[in-house]
């Protein structure tokens, strides 16, 4: 059922929107943590049929990490979700079923190194490991994204995070800043952002200001300003073009 939507079998339903997603929209969640972000997305589309979600981690480091995943990751098999464990998000294009398909949306939501090196936020050494992950998932990911898709990543904006310079990684993997919107956890009900790594691996960690900055291979603009600079839009009242259309 999953494969043959993936194949456009309903796009023909009606459009239901939580936050920035559509449900008419194929959409590859990257890297999550507990799947409750999925599920969010899932509950509120009425089905998983349009989600192919991954995870890094195997069913048995992931049920052990977080107390809900094993009820996630049934309730969202029950929704029609396709779920992917084991998946690394620099290395999306090498999986045998992600390979040959293509994506409207792929989401990375607050990507991180982790934190067993030790170091600390605004160490060059740790923000030299965040910027690996995410240049490696910009180049894979963008393999997978349709000619008019997006490319999504959830990130923090004050200092240090600003010192990821994603506009940079971006652009050397060819894509493009076509919006930035406020990310707002309660645009999805039940989402519960998770630390994801150490022994308070299934403990919220504090979001703060942040964004969710879309990238395109088309519609490129032209950015004058320093990534820090960059004033966070509203989710909702985008300029035509900005990419956040059902």
């Amino acid at each position: 059922m999953a494969w043959a939507w993936l194949e456009g079998g309903a796009r023909h339903s009606p459009a239901v929107r939580v936050g920035l997603y559509w449900s008419t929209r194929t959409i590859l969640l990257v890297g999550e943590g507990d799947l409750s972000f999925a599920l969010s997305l899932a509950i509120g589309f009425g089905s998983g049929a349009n989600l192919v979600i991954t995870s890094v981690d195997d069913y048995g480091t992931l049920t052990k990490k977080y107390r809900d995943a094993a009820s996630n990751l049934a309730k969202l098999g029950m929704m029609g979700a396709v779920i992917l464990l084991g998946v690394d998000a620099g290395k999306l294009d090498y999986h045998p079923y992600l390979r040959t398909r293509q994506f409207d949306r792929i989401v990375f939501n607050f990507p991180h190194a982790g934190f067993s090196f030790g170091w600390k936020e605004d160490d060059e050494r740790l923000i030299k490991e965040h910027q690996k992950i995410v240049k490696a998932y910009f180049e894979s990911a963008s393999r997978l994204l349709r000619p008019e898709g997006e490319i999504h990543v959830s990130h923090k904006t004050k200092d240090p995070y600003c010192k990821w310079d994603l506009l940079r990684l971006a652009t050397d993997s060819d894509l493009h800043l076509v919006g930035q919107a406020y990310f707002w956890k309660e645009d999805c009900p039940g989402y519960n952002n998770k630390r994801g790594d150490g022994k308070d691996c299934d403990q919220p960690f504090m979001l703060g200001e942040c964004s969710t900055f879309v990238f395109s291979k088309l519609y490129p603009m032209k950015i004058e300003r320093p990534f820090h600079s960059l004033p966070p839009a509203p989710v909702y009242g985008m300029p035509p073009g900005s990419g956040f259309t059902p």
